[in-house]
């Protein structure tokens, strides 16, 4: 059975980037398959930076698009008014207990202060997973 993973927008930057596959080091790192979830507002958020004007930004963002595209699963949940991106995708991990995975340090701590397990880019090289995984509870998560 699949593990559910929530992405943020930087995270799915690192393959235009950084040259990673975000696919494939997450199943390697979890040692199974793994859907990617991308939450609307990210998608939304990699979209306006691809028509931001900003050269470099535009060009990974486009790039981006093209490399999710078929792989990952858009998760079309609404984001509160009051919510920003980050609150948001606490808020989803933590109701569809799924792991996130994201380099924003800022994000991360929040993550981990609700026992949300993070996966992040190490040393620009590597993926590693910030707190213990519960496999049993992923396994018996909501859909």
């Amino acid at each position: 059975m699949p593990i559910n993973v929530l992405v943020d927008t930087n995270f799915l930057l690192l393959p235009a980037q950084h040259r990673i596959d975000i696919f494939e080091e997450l199943n390697k790192l979890l040692n199974c398959k793994v859907n990617v979830i991308v939450p609307l507002p990210v998608f939304n958020e990699i979209l306006n930076l691809q028509n931001s004007g900003k050269p470099l930004l535009s060009k990974q963002a486009s790039l981006t698009l093209k490399i999710i595209k078929g792989k990952t699963i858009i998760d079309n949940a609404k984001i509160d008014a009051k919510e920003n991106v980050d609150d948001f995708i606490v808020r989803l991990a933590s109701e569809k207990k799924c792991l996130v995975a994201t380099n924003d340090v800022l994000l991360r701590r929040k993550l981990r202060s609700e026992n949300i397990s993070v996966i992040f880019l190490r040393q620009m090289k590597y993926l590693q997973v910030e707190g213990g995984i519960d496999y049993s509870s992923i396994l018996r998560r909501k859909t």
